[in-house]
Parts: structure tokens; C-alpha cells; sequence
């Protein structure tokens, strides 16, 4: 094995989907760099190859049977290194899957466990003994999908959800000398394109714990000719005419592991050819191309505005608001409710529909370690899958020119001030403006987010020098409502509230 310069020299790292593409890549590299490698797995085949490749070559490396969805094993395999090493310097969340089943509300939940819950497991285990022995480095995979322009499904809202997480591990742990930050990989051809691989997770995730057991899939199922055309495809796409390719997205994750980036925390590291930079342009540039319901009729007035939301104070300040306004409004009596149907049934009762208006509940509260696998499936329910199914019932129920809104926290954005699982709900659903309100635009409705600060505890002070009160956030969201040609908006209620200890 090439020796590098000893940049992860004395140090421990775990690398979680190590087993092939970047994983396999990052395993590699900080072998070369000195550390003793944990190459962490659901694919025992491909993971033991990339272990005997790293002992050949003279490396220290152990392999970890490792399922992310899965907290339990988690705390196993870290465990194991404790008791192996004694330590752990690095932790790197990279396992994740890809959109390919997403469609139904089965591969909705698994991608979901797999790529924002699977990070919120090895943050808070790698945590738990990081501080104990001084500190450490988290890197997370994140993904220029989950930025906003890049519109990529739940796939991309999964990976928003990760890059909110960063920065509230960044803000929650920098007292216990715990540095987190994410690695964003753009368009790049690995495993994670191998429909075999995909559907091999999928049996894992149903009980099938042989799935993983007879052969790597470490090279991809397509074609030859079908590989070659998509990457050249990438290629052609990006400024710099290159793919970036997993040793690039590797070096990237050295630096942020290593002590050269000892005072780096909360940064999102984009390894992707510039190809964010031109579909941010691109976006500016084809806006107006995209306001094809401009002509579009506004709903009758005397049509009812569905209300759904668990935050009761919000959810009354906007039927305070649309009535004063001489707009009725039904507040749905199941908030949390999940299933379509019953969605559909509910909103189909309330009569004619002007609009549906979906608000976040309150943040329930918790941290990485109080916040288990019950309290974070019940926090993307209520405050992700509830406004999905909504989104997708509203092409049915809403007229032309109708208008679908969503009230969702400014935690999402900065993951500050709140716990994991909402930051990372509200992460989710920011995003995925872009994807439904594009979806739905085809059939005539309009899907704005107002994002308000502080959703949980609103300010009864209106006005700048405060936060927004919830009278405030009603006002805004009415007003987006009744702009029959806004669609696709995020409106930040953020206010330039003194900050109490100004930088000198």
C-alpha cells in the first residue's frame, strides 16, 4: 500500500457503507494515512475484500457488521471498536441508498431509516465515546442533491435532513470538542446505482439476513454501453467537463477528518464539478419560464381552506385570520393522520376547497440520545409524511388555481434551538417545495412554504426586533395564498431580532 503522509497517523476511523464506491474509497485512503480502519457493512463480502486489500497492503483494519437502520447494531459495532481500540478519533456516515423504490410508502420509510435516521445512530454513538476520550471528527455523506435546485424526490429531502442534522451535532457537540461536518458528492457512478445491490438492501430491511451473503456487487448491473452513455451524460453537465470520482470525495473527507481542519465545524463540503453553481444560474435564468399559472383563475372566496396542523395556537391564529378575511376555514380533527385515503375522505367532507394550509407541530424536544427510533418515526410522520401525503391528495381534491401551503420551522434551516428529529423533519420538508410544488404546477395547483422562527413558542410581539408572532406567520401565509401566480416560494419569517452578544 502507497504510505501516505500520516495525516490520520494514531488514529481510529469508522467508515459506515465501506464496503464499496466512496465508502470503499475513504476506507482506502485513511489506511494510507495512518488510521486503523473499522470497515463498517451490511455487505459482508464486499466488506471483508476491502478489508484483506488494506491488511495486503500493511494497513490496520477490522471489519463491522454494520446495519444503520438499525440503532441497536449500531451500538454494537461501536462497542466493538471500543473494545478493540479503546478509542475513536473519526466516524464517518456514509451507508446510504438510493430513490429507486421510494415511490410507495414502504420505500419512503426505508430510505428515509437508511439515510437520515442511520446518520442520527452513528452521530450519537460515535459521540457517546468520542467525549469520553476527548473529542472527535464526525463526517456525514451528504449529497449537492439535497440542495436546494437540484430537485431529487425524497432522495434529496433525505439528504437535507442530513446536512441540518451536521449542523445541529455542530452546535449541540462543539462543548464536548466534537467536530461535525458533511461531504457533499455530486453526480458520480457507484454501487449505489446497482439495482442488485438496491434490491439485496431491501430483502435485508424485510428480515432477510442473508441478502448480503453470496457475492460483493461492488461493480454495477448495467450494461457496459448503458453506464458508459450515463456517465458521459454527467459528464457533459458539469463546467468542468470531469465527474468527480470516489477518491476525490475521499480526499475531501480526509481533510475534514484530519487535525488540519481542527477548527472546521458545521461546514458542507461540495465535491461536485460546479454543476451547483450553474443550476443555481440556470434557475434565475428560466424563473420565468416556469409561471404557468399565472392565468390561472383564483378559487371562489366562499371556498373552504382546510387546516391541518397539531400546533393548536397556529392552527387558530389562521382560522382567526382567514375569517376576519371572509374566508371559512375546517381544521382537520386528525392532524397526524398518514393514510391517503383517509386524507382524501376528509377533505373531499369540508366541502369546496380553496386551499390547504399544513403547519409543524411544536418540537416535541430531545437530543441525539433522548430521541429514540419511536420518537423519530413519530416526528417524520407529523411533520414530513403528513404534508407529503397531502401534497399528493391535493392534485385530487383542488381546483384549478388552488393552493397548497406549507408552515414549516426555521430550525430546518439552521438546526439550531431544536431537537434532531424536528431539524431534520423541517430540513425535509423545506426541500421538497421545489419537487411537489413543480409536480403539482402540471395540474394547476400552486405549493408555497412560508418558513417561520420559533414555531414552537411564537412571540406575542409583532414586528422587526422580535420574532415573528403567530399572527404574523397567518398574515403571510394568506397573502402567499391569494397571489394566484406565486408557486414554488420559501418565505422566511426570520426577523433581525437583536443578537444578545454581538461579534467584536
Amino acid at each position: 500500500m502507497r504510505r501516505g503522509l500520516g495525516r490520520l497517523s494514531g488514529k481510529v476511523a469508522v467508515v459506515t457503507g465501506g464496503a464499496s464506491g466512496i465508502g470503499a474509497a475513504m476506507c482506502r485512503l485513511f489506511a494510507r494515512e495512518g488510521a486503523a480502519v473499522c470497515v463498517a457493512d451490511v455487505n459482508g463480502v464486499a466488506g471483508r475484500e476491502v478489508l484483506a486489500e488494506i491488511r495486503e497492503a500493511g494497513g490496520d483494519a477490522i471489519f463491522l457488521e454494520l446495519n444503520v437502520a438499525d440503532p441497536e447494531s449500531v451500538a454494537a459495532a461501536v462497542d466493538t471498536v471500543a473494545g478493540e481500540y479503546g478509542r475513536l478519533d473519526v466516524f464517518v456516515n456514509n451507508a446510504g441508498i438510493g430513490s429507486q423504490s421510494s415511490g410507495d410508502a414502504a420505500g419512503w420509510w426505508r430510505l428515509l431509516r437508511i439515510n437520515a435516521l442511520g446518520v442520527a445512530w452513528g452521530m450519537r454513538e460515535a459521540i457517546r465515546l468520542m467525549r469520553d476520550g476527548g473529542g472527535g471528527s464526525i463526517v456525514n455523506t451528504g449529497s449537492h442533491a439535497g440542495l436546494r435546485s437540484a430537485r431529487a424526490g425524497v432522495y434529496g429531502s433525505s439528504k437535507a435532513a442530513v446536512h441540518t442534522l451536521t449542523r445541529y451535532a455542530a452546535l449541540a457537540h462543539a462543548p464536548d470538542h466534537v467536530r461535525v461536518n458533511a461531504v457533499l458528492p455530486g453526480n458520480i457512478y457507484t454501487p449505489i446505482h446497482d439495482l442488485r445491490r438496491h434490491e439485496a438492501i431491501v430483502r435485508l430491511m424485510e428480515g432477510d439476513q442473508g441478502a448480503f451473503s453470496s457475492e460483493p456487487m461492488t461493480h454495477g448491473d448495467d450494461p457496459r454501453e448503458a453506464r458508459e452513455n450515463l456517465i458521459e451524460a454527467f459528464r457533459e453537465i458539469h463546467p468542468l467537463g470531469e465527474l468527480a470520482t470516489a477518491e476525490d470525495v475521499a480526499e475531501a473527507a480526509l481533510y475534514l477528518a484530519s487535525d488540519a481542519a481542527s477548527i472546521v465545524t458545521g461546514n458542507e463540503f461540495l465535491v461536485n464539478g460546479g454543476i451547483m453553481a450553474m443550476m443555481l444560474r440556470d434557475r434565475l435564468a428560466t424563473a420565468a419560464q416556469s409561471a404557468v399559472v399565472a392565468a390561472l383563475p383564483p378559487p371562489d372566496r366562499r371556498a373552504v381552506t382546510a387546516i391541518v396542523s397539531a400546533n393548536q395556537a397556529t392552527a387558530a391564529a389562521l382560522v382567526s385570520r382567514l375569517e376576519k378575511a371572509g374566508h371559512p376555514a375546517a381544521v382537520s380533527p386528525d392532524p397526524t393522520c398518514t393514510d391517503k385515503s383517509a386524507v382524501r375522505t376528509w377533505l373531499e367532507s369540508v366541502g369546496p376547497l380553496a386551499g390547504i394550509v399544513f403547519a409543524a407541530r411544536p418540537d416535541p424536544g430531545g437530543d441525539l440520545f433522548s430521541q429514540g427510533p419511536a420518537e423519530w418515526a413519530d416526528e417524520l410522520a407529523a411533520d414530513f409524511r403528513v404534508p407529503w401525503v397531502l401534497a399528493n391528495a391535493a392534485v385530487d381534491v383542488l381546483p384549478a388555481g388552488g393552493a397548497v401551503t406549507f408552515v414549516a420551522d426555521a430550525a430546518g434551516l439552521t438546526g439550531a434551538a431544536c431537537s434532531p428529529a424536528f431539524g431534520a423533519a423541517n430540513a425535509a420538508l423545506i426541500y421538497a417545495t421545489d419537487d411537489l410544488s413543480d409536480t403539482m404546477r402540471q395540474h394547476g395547483v400552486r405549493l408555497n412554504t412560508v418558513i417561520a422562527e420559533a414555531t414552537s413558542s411564537p412571540a406575542v410581539v409583532a414586528g422587526l426586533g422580535a420574532p415573528s408572532s403567530k399572527e404574523d406567520l397567518a398574515e403571510v401565509v394568506v397573502t402567499v395564498m391569494r397571489e394566484s401566480a406565486l408557486t414554488g416560494l420559501q418565505v422566511s419569517l426570520q426577523t433581525s431580532h437583536p443578537f444578545d452578544r454581538p461579534m467584536l
